[in-house]
C-alpha cells in the first residue's frame, strides 16, 4: 500500500494534462461504482489523489512549466478551437468508430454498464485535451493521454458489443427462452379464465417473437462485428509489425552510418562536419517528426550538443 500512495508522487508529475485526467479519474470512479454500480470501494484506493495533487502543483507552478508552457496572452477560446480542431483531427476514425457503437448499442436497447464506463473515459480523453488550450505549443507526443483514454473507452464499448454478439455461442440462448410466455402471463379479471388464458399467450407469443428476433439480429451483427475486427486487428498488426521493424532498423542503420562518419571526420581533424537527415517513412522509428540536425544553422541547438559530445567544432544537417 506504502508503494502505491507514493506512486501517485511521481504520477503528479508526469504530464501536465495526463496527470490531471488521472488525479480526476481517481475521484469520479469511486464515486460511480458506489452510486451508479452499487458497489463498495476500499477508500484507501484514492490515497494516490493526496500525493500526486503537491506533485502536481509542484509542476504545474514551476517557472519553467510558467513561462515556457503556459501561455499568457492567448485567446482561451482561439486556443479551446485549435485544441479541439486537433483532436478531432487526429481521433477521427476513433470518434466515429465509437459513435457508431453507441448508436448500434441504442438501436438495439443493449443495456450496458460499460456504455457508461466508456462515457466517462471519453469524457477524461477530451478535458485532457482541452488542457492544451493555454500551452505555447501542442506537439503531437503530448495527445499520448487523451490517446489512451479515448482507446480505453472504444475498447469498452466493443466489449459490450463483443458480449451482444458471444450469446449466440451461448447453448441456453437465453433470447429463445419459450418459458417467458408463461411465467409472464397475468389474467384480467375482466375477461373468462379461457379467454384470458388464450389472448395472453397470443399477445405473448407475438411480442416474444418480436424480441427474440430483434435479440438474435443484434446478436448475429455483433458476432459478426466481433469476428471481423479481431481478423482485422490481427492482420494490421502483422503487416504494421513487418513496416515498422523494418523503418526502425533503416532509422538506426543512418544514425550509426552518421556517427561513425563524424567520429571518422573528427579523427582526421575536419572539425566542421557535415551529415544526412535521418529518412523515415513510419512514426514507428522514433526520429519521425524531430529534428535530429539543423539543415540551416549549425548554432541551433540539437547541431550545437551533436558538436560537443562528438569534439567537433560545427556540424549542420543535408537534406538527402
Amino acid at each position: 500500500m506504502g508503494l502505491y500512495i507514493c506512486a501517485g508522487f511521481i504520477m503528479g508529475e508526469l504530464i501536465e494534462s495526463a496527470s490531471f485526467a488521472v488525479m480526476v479519474f481517481f475521484l469520479i470512479w469511486p464515486l460511480y461504482t458506489f452510486a451508479i454500480r452499487k458497489k463498495k470501494e476500499k477508500l484507501w484506493m484514492i490515497l494516490p489523489v493526496f500525493t500526486m495533487l503537491p506533485a502536481y502543483l509542484f509542476m504545474i507552478l514551476s517557472p519553467a512549466t510558467v513561462s515556457g508552457k503556459i501561455d499568457e496572452h492567448i485567446n482561451l477560446r482561439t486556443g479551446f478551437l485549435k485544441a479541439c480542431d486537433k483532436y478531432l483531427f487526429s481521433f477521427r476514425l476513433l470518434i466515429i468508430a465509437g459513435a457508431l457503437m453507441i448508436v448500434f448499442l441504442a438501436v438495439f436497447q443493449i443495456a450496458s454498464v460499460r456504455m457508461t464506463e466508456a462515457l466517462i473515459w471519453g469524457c477524461l480523453s477530451f478535458g485532457m485535451n482541452c488542457m492544451y488550450s493555454v500551452a505555447s505549443y501542442y506537439p503531437g507526443r503530448s495527445m499520448l493521454g487523451s490517446a489512451v483514454f479515448l482507446i480505453i473507452a472504444t475498447g469498452l464499448l466493443m466489449a459490450g458489443i463483443f458480449d451482444n454478439g458471444f450469446i449466440l455461442l451461448n447453448k441456453e440462448r437465453p433470447y429463445l427462452n419459450r418459458k417467458a410466455a408463461v411465467e409472464n402471463m397475468k389474467p384480467d379479471n375482466r375477461m373468462t379464465a379461457a379467454n384470458d388464458l388464450a389472448d395472453c399467450f397470443t399477445k405473448q407469443n407475438k411480442q416474444n417473437r418480436q424480441v427474440r428476433r430483434s435479440d438474435y439480429y443484434s446478436s448475429l451483427i455483433s458476432l459478426l462485428a466481433a469476428v471481423y475486427v479481431c481478423a482485422f486487428v490481427v492482420y494490421q498488426a502483422s503487416i504494421l509489425m513487418v513496416i515498422g521493424t523494418k523503418d526502425i532498423y533503416h532509422s538506426w542503420e543512418q544514425m550509426r552510418s552518421n556517427e561513425t562518419y563524424i567520429r571518422r571526420e573528427v579523427s582526421k581533424g575536419n572539425l566542421d562536419v557535415t551529415i544526412d537527415t535521418i529518412q523515415t517513412s513510419t512514426y514507428y522509428s522514433a526520429a519521425k517528426g524531430i529534428m535530429y540536425v539543423d539543415t540551416s544553422s549549425a548554432e541551433s541547438w540539437p547541431n550545437q550538443d551533436m558538436a560537443k559530445y562528438y569534439g567537433a567544432a560545427h556540424i549542420i544537417g543535408n537534406n538527402v
